[in-house]
């Protein structure tokens, strides 16, 4: 697993520090520049979010809170993003577009042999 804090971050507050931030409403010092890597950490493991344009704790934060932010992602299972690849056409529509292609070309073929006809 990734490291939770990049070491720069690390020397400015840690991630525990952090979440005490974000509980008590410090949006000052937690929206700071040397601050912000580790606001964003927060937010990509899911432990805050922002609603209203405020922050709160999730679940997974309040206990990250109490047990620590390691051992709480240590615990936490990875997610596996999958790729849903479509086809583009429902299959329900694919015999549509079957028989709409058959006209079409059904309709072509008349037109070239009416054009070599009048030739």
């Amino acid at each position: 697993m990734e490291n939770s804090v990049s070491e720069k971050h690390q020397a400015s507050i840690t991630q525990e520090e952090l979440l005490n931030l974000i509980e008590s409403g410090d949006i000052v010092q937690l929206l700071s520049e040397e601050n912000m890597g580790g606001f964003n950490e927060l937010m990509k493991y899911e432990l805050i979010e922002v609603r209203d344009d405020k922050v709160f704790l999730t679940t997974l934060g309040k206990e990250a809170k109490l047990n620590g932010v390691k051992e709480t992602l240590s615990k936490r299972p990875v997610k596996r993003q999958q790729a849903n690849i479509s086809s583009g056409l429902p299959l329900k529509n694919s015999r549509l577009y079957f028989l709409l292609s058959l006209l079409l070309l059904f309709f072509a073929l008349l037109m070239m042999s009416y054009y070599f006809l009048e030739s």
